[in-house]
């Protein structure tokens, strides 16, 4: 990935909620999970995600999305993917995105980088508190209002998903259409089951907040 100094850039750092009560077994298999994770996002955009997620401090983690205006689609496509994880049952993450520039890269460890971005990302990330799992923050103080809106609505809906919802959204939000969303489980379910999930997920509405996200961002 050659670096453009000028051009911005999306980091995601984010921590695990409820990874203290797993089991020896499953904390031990925590980052083999998360990674392979990782690897099947990056499988659905790869021109977005060229470089390895990074897990420090055993549970958080954080990756570098190349492509801002898709930053809000892959964040959330990341935390249902955790949400929907079978072996990491009732874990779900905090997550602080940030868009910003990057003076440094390193292709070894990611959190080793240097940037505004990753400053800001990693910060906001630190001053969560309460219920709050997801905070953004964009060059333009002048319109960060509608997008702050956005993520805290986004993030009070994600937050009550099912398992079996997480996954159903995320199919949509990496652009399956519902008979590939099927072939997500094992065994495989019916399209009207997945069609069930989505509308008792309210799926029109983050599809809706995402592509304003996607249509908006690059304008600031």
């Amino acid at each position: 990935m050659r670096l453009n100094k000028n051009s911005n850039y999306s980091v995601l750092t984010g921590d695990l909620i409820g990874s203290s009560k797993l089991k020896p077994i499953e904390r031990k298999n925590l980052h083999s999970k998360i990674k392979k994770l990782y690897k099947h996002l990056s499988s659905n955009f790869p021109d977005a995600l060229p470089l390895p997620i990074d897990i420090f401090r055993g549970d958080s983690w954080q990756f570098v999305i190349v492509n801002p205006s898709l930053a809000l689609r892959i964040s959330l496509c990341f935390r249902l993917l955790i949400k929907s994880e079978k072996f990491l049952p009732n874990i779900d993450t905090r997550m602080s995105l940030a868009i910003g520039k990057i003076s440094f890269l390193s292709k070894d460890r990611i959190s080793e980088s240097d940037g505004e971005v990753f400053r800001i990302s990693g910060q906001n990330l630190e001053n969560m508190k309460g219920i709050q799992h997801f905070f953004i923050h964009i060059p333009s103080k002048q319109h960060s209002e509608p997008f702050h809106v956005i993520t805290e609505l986004i993030d009070f809906i994600i937050s009550r998903y099912t398992s079996k919802q997480s996954l159903a959204v995320y199919g949509m939000l990496a652009g399956m259409g519902q008979e590939e969303i099927t072939k997500l489980w094992q065994p495989h379910i019916s399209q009207q089951m997945v069609s069930k999930h989505l509308k008792s997920a309210g799926s029109n509405v983050i599809a809706e907040a995402v592509d304003y996200f996607k249509h908006n961002i690059d304008r600031l």
